[in-house]
């Protein structure tokens, strides 16, 4: 059973979730947005090394702490539309006043629907875009679902960014998210977990 970590870090408090399995040797890391060295510090108290970054968007508080991550041999996984906010377009680090981030190339470009493996941990990936073109939510073994800046507790993410459209994102969250089969429980970008069945009664996006 994997064990899910979650760290809040960066300067918007992002949720960066670090993923262990006894199947697996190494970790699997979803948006790491700062705090590389308490996250490195965990891997390290349990004896594993970050393997693979998975990315639900290209955002510069999801992607902050990626280079280090990188420096340590992790792959890079991001929607092929988002990839771009890799190398300092459109990631939104200037709006708030950042430096150029450090360019990172990815090592896997994705399209949605495709199934990663780590051990035995199995990641659908799940196009959802909305709040950027390129925005992915992760279904883990059809029980916990890594929704980045998609879905959250009661309401939904932004879409007045450059890629987003209110119509995409409603689409991808009523009728991809809420569509799944069964339950989840759902790891958002920010705030709290929720679950599926919570937000298919009560969040907000139902009412646009």
């Amino acid at each position: 059973m994997p064990e899910i970590k979650a760290f809040s870090v960066g300067y918007l408090q992002t949720n960066c979730y670090v993923i262990t399995d006894p199947s697996y040797g190494g970790a699997v890391v979803i948006d790491p947005g700062g705090g590389y060295q308490k996250i490195k510090s965990y891997l390290e108290e349990k004896g594993r090394k970050a393997t693979a970054v998975l990315l639900t968007h290209g955002h510069f508080d999801h992607i902050l702490a990626l280079p280090n991550f990188v420096a340590d041999g992790a792959e890079v996984y991001i929607h092929e539309l988002d990839e771009k906010m890799l190398r300092n377009e459109w990631n939104l680090a200037a709006e708030i006043g950042l430096p150029p981030l450090k360019e990172v190339r990815a090592d896997h470009l994705l399209n949605g629907g495709e199934t990663l493996r780590f051990g035995n941990m199995t990641f659908k990936v799940i196009h959802t875009p909305g709040h950027t073109q390129g925005g992915v939510s992760y279904d883990l073994d059809s029980e916990y679902l890594f929704t980045g800046d998609t879905l959250f507790y009661r309401t939904y993410g932004r879409t007045d960014f450059y890629g987003g459209s209110v119509t995409e994102l409603k689409n991808s969250v009523v009728n991809v998210l809420f569509a799944l089969d069964g339950d989840r429980i759902v790891y958002p970008g920010h705030n709290e977990n929720t679950t599926l069945s919570e937000e298919r009664k009560n969040n907000e996006i139902l009412y646009l």
